[in-house]
């Protein structure tokens, strides 16, 4: 591996990987905190799963989002997350 010596890139690639580090804390706090919830629509008798919550939430998403995040990009990235926080909660 070489190493890179420009600083300005070295000081960017740190600043990357402390917004993955920030990234990978966010997902983790979203899967801890869906977990809550679905303990207590179980234990409440209400569904787990609700797509209008899902529709609300990207179109809430899409109103915030300032880009440079395309819209498609923010609907892809929401869908990868869900899928990826209901099969984390499925593994348990």
């Amino acid at each position: 591996m070489t190493t890179v010596t420009d600083p300005v890139v070295a000081a960017l690639r740190a600043e990357i990987t402390a917004l993955d580090a920030r990234l990978v804390e966010t997902v983790n706090a979203r899967i801890k905190t869906v977990e809550k919830l679905r303990r207590y629509k179980a234990q409440n008798g209400i569904a787990f799963l609700d797509p209008d919550r899902e529709n609300a939430l990207l179109q809430q998403l899409k109103e915030l989002n300032a880009g440079p995040l395309s819209e498609g990009g923010l609907q892809e990235f929401l869908t990868f997350v869900l899928a990826l926080v209901k099969q984390e909660l499925a593994d348990e």
